[in-house]
């Protein structure tokens, strides 16, 4: 059985303490670590389940709850609000977990892994600090226009002048995800877009750290990433060596059904990335780590993963 410990670090902002949590072999052979970058409204220790997995199976495996979330939150008042210059303060303190993490394991390969909210804060990471990791795992992501994201950045702007940056805006809430539910035939909840599983979606709702309204603040650091992210000069910027596992539903809207993912792929694959491969699983919706059938999800991580390590092993004995 896994070990779990849990940490905190001091945020890039210079204020917060990022709640940290750690999951490791029962006999503390680490092949390699396994970071993982959560979504949006959520928090790390709703992947226990996957993360145990991959601890049982070797991995050390590490993930915070980031600025404005779960532990990290210092009330519920905090929830959805990152800061000033919030895209980038995310993928600064995933990159001081990071060097943190690769102080204690410098020898195993080092694999980053990011969900929804958390595949753009990981688009951008591998943009910037791709040297770093080993390999890289884009869960549940898509992909939006320029228009698109000025747009919503544009509201954003004109909503925080006249509410604040701490206001929750159902205005920009359902701007952004009313329409998600649209393809489920009689949902129960407003959250059924995530999964068909109705305990998983119960207990997402009954978390008091979870499925909150994000501040006007939360959704310009969010628009900024995606804006980011969809722009092919920030594709060209990651190391061309570095290889992508991009996965995701086939019901999810976050993906646009599988459009806004094979957009993604494309993107990395102009940009030159040499090892890149994507799978998108019909009728999974956006948590795929918590779907029916999540069983092959976590079977296909495993195995690719375990192909990149043994790479990894190849390319040291080379040397």
């Amino acid at each position: 059985m896994a070990k779990k410990r849990e940490f905190y670090f001091k945020s890039s902002d210079g204020v917060n303490r990022v709640h940290t949590v750690e999951w490791s072999p029962e006999d503390g052979a680490v092949k390699a670590v396994l970071h993982i970058v959560h979504g949006m409204a959520e928090r790390v220790e709703r992947y226990d389940d996957f993360a145990r997995f991959m601890a049982d199976n070797g991995y050390l495996v590490v993930g915070d709850d980031h600025l404005g979330h779960g532990k990290t939150a210092a009330s519920p008042e905090d929830f959805g609000y990152i800061g000033e210059d919030g895209a980038h303060l995310l993928v600064r303190d995933e990159h001081k977990l990071q060097r943190h993490m690769k102080e204690l394991y410098p020898v195993v390969p080092y694999i980053i892994l990011g969900h929804s909210m958390g595949s753009y804060i990981t688009r951008r990471f591998i943009s910037i600090y791709g040297e770093d990791v080993d390999a890289c795992l884009i869960l549940g992501t898509g992909f939006q226009t320029p228009a698109e994201t000025g747009a919503g950045l544009t509201v954003a702007g004109l909503v925080g002048k006249l509410k604040g940056q701490r206001h929750r805006s159902d205005f920009l809430t359902e701007l952004g995800f009313g329409k998600y539910c649209s393809r489920i035939e009689n949902p129960r909840t407003e959250s059924d877009w995530m999964c068909r599983d109705d305990k998983v979606i119960d207990d997402f709702k009954n978390d008091p750290l979870c499925d909150f309204i994000f501040t006007v603040d939360g959704f310009k650091a969010l628009l900024t990433l995606v804006r980011e992210d969809c722009d092919d000069r920030t594709a060209r910027k990651v190391p061309k060596e570095l290889p992508i596992y991009i996965l995701s539903g086939a019901e999810d809207p976050v993906g646009q059904y599988g459009e806004g993912v094979m957009k993604t792929y494309e993107q990395y694959k102009q940009a030159g990335i040499e090892d890149l491969q994507v799978k998108i699983y019909p009728q999974m919706r956006h948590e795929i780590l918590n779907e029916f059938g999540k069983e092959e999800v976590y079977d296909d991580i495993l195995r690719w993963t375990e192909e990149k390590i043994a790479e990894c092993a190849d390319e040291e004995d080379e040397i």
